[in-house]
């Protein structure tokens, strides 16, 4: 009898070793694949972006709607990478647990789980709303972050007019606005996910309640066979509980994601008017050199009420080196000077 029970339990020991090993091929294989998958599509996502970027016409800068393009490329990338790497194997994973665990407790004994498969629902039905509200501050975050970032390189790209007028402090009290104005945002951010993990552990453990409860009560009716059903249908549920309630870090990270997506897509799907990348359109097949510009009127989009060019005509010979001087401000000084009384 004893050495049947060694070579069961040698036979199990095995089974657990050969897990071992598949386990440590298999999670190197998809830690490697989708970590490698994230890094290629980031870097699509920012070719495409820069791509877009440098086909806007110049109004859209201007304008100032894109913020900066540089730290959104960067910032954003950073979490579309972290919201479909490993964490999106992981999901994948947990999600199997969960399912596997309450096939388990089906089979065990199917009546108390319908009793205790409230917690599923509920606890999903929490992260999909704290899910909704956040990824809403976090566009808003997002906003005011481009648009902050944007400001700071123009402030630092004339930095030599900064100084000649002395606007450092104003302009550091307006770059302070856009964090208080982000950090605001993100307070929003706060009782959320405070709601999200408590409310978890709480559902868990009100089911974990109603499944004693229910169960010795069945017990005693005469419903289950044996008080070992109960622990496995418990056990079952407690541990798809968990795998649910262990997504709901990586449910923050793939909110964080899409609305960093979706910041870019918005860049990437826009047509500008003027596209220098379209082969679009009537080519010349002979060039002579002769350029003229007849009865041009022309005004910048952010100064709308100012004309800059009045019925302008030009004509440029061709051999011949035509300079055209413009008086004014620098395009790069940013608008907080421009309104400033110093240039009035």
């Amino acid at each position: 009898m004893v050495p049947l029970i060694l070579l069961t339990i040698d036979i199990a020991s095995l089974y657990f070793l050969y897990l071992g090993i598949a386990r440590f091929v298999l999670s190197y294989v998809y830690n490697f694949l989708l970590t490698f998958s994230a890094y290629r599509i980031v870097r699509n996502i920012r070719h495409e972006y820069l791509k877009a970027a440098l086909s806007q016409d110049i109004a859209y800068f201007d304008l100032g709607e894109g913020g900066s393009i540089a730290a959104q490329a960067t910032s954003n990338g950073r979490l579309i990478q972290g919201g479909i790497s490993e964490k999106l194997g992981l999901t994948f994973q947990g999600l199997a647990a969960f399912v596997t665990a309450f096939i388990v407790a089906f089979v065990t004994h199917w009546k108390l789980t319908l009793i205790t498969l409230c917690i599923a629902p509920a606890t999903i039905s929490v992260m999909a709303v704290v899910g909704f509200l956040e990824a809403g501050y976090e566009t808003k975050i997002l906003e005011v972050h481009a648009q902050g970032n944007a400001f700071a390189e123009g402030v630092l790209a004339s930095a030599q007019t900064v100084h000649a007028f002395g606007m450092r402090e104003r302009l550091v009290a307006k770059f302070d606005e856009y964090l208080c104005q982000a950090d605001r945002w993100g307070k929003k951010i706060s009782p959320l996910l405070g709601l999200l993990f408590s409310a978890e552990y709480t559902i868990i453990y009100m089911g974990f309640g109603l499944a004693f409860w229910q169960g010795v009560r069945m017990l005693a009716r005469g419903e289950i066979d044996s008080p070992g059903d109960i622990f496995t249908v418990i056990m079952s549920v407690v541990i798809g509980s968990l795998q649910i309630t262990m997504l709901a870090p990586y449910s923050i990270e793939f909110t964080r994601a899409t609305t960093a997506a979706s910041q870019l897509f918005k860049l990437i799907d826009r047509k500008s008017e003027i596209d220098p990348f379209d082969q679009e359109g009537d080519k010349p097949l002979d060039i002579a050199g002769l350029v003229e510009l007849e009865s041009v009127t022309f005004s910048y989009p952010t100064r709308p009420g100012i004309t800059v060019l009045d019925n302008f005509s030009l004509t440029v010979p061709a051999g011949k080196v035509t300079a055209l001087v413009v008086s004014g401000v620098p395009r790069t000084v940013p608008r907080e000077l421009l309104s400033s009384p110093r240039f009035n």
